[in-house]
């Protein structure tokens, strides 16, 4: 998944704001007891330089690259708000959604 650019990050960072403001003047509104934010970013390029991107982000982080199933992640948690990368391994993505979850037409 390409980087946003500077623009674009402002825009979500901006979004997420409006978000917050919007719940906050409408408690009427209601948000449940297990919602959670999340942003995730997925690193490019081969399994090699994911890893690499995972490790790096971490320490960025202060948090610790971990193996969850067949994914390689890090992650950063606010209460129920998170940063999280997440790399995908090749023989993973080969797979894809079709091996597991078959169409049905």
């Amino acid at each position: 998944m390409p980087v946003a650019d500077p623009g674009e990050r402002q825009g979500l960072l901006g979004d997420l704001r409006t978000l917050v403001m919007y719940l906050e003047t409408r408690p009427e509104l209601p948000v449940g007891e297990m919602a959670r934010v999340e942003i995730t970013y997925f690193p490019e390029g081969c399994d090699d330089r994911q890893e690499r991107e995972v490790v790096r982000l971490a320490e960025a982080l202060g948090t610790r690259p971990r193996w969850e199933g067949d994914h390689f992640v890090c992650d950063k948690w606010f209460g129920q708000a998170g940063y999280r990368v997440v790399s995908i391994p090749e023989r993973v993505r080969r797979g894809g959604l079709a091996a597991v979850i078959p169409l049905r037409v």
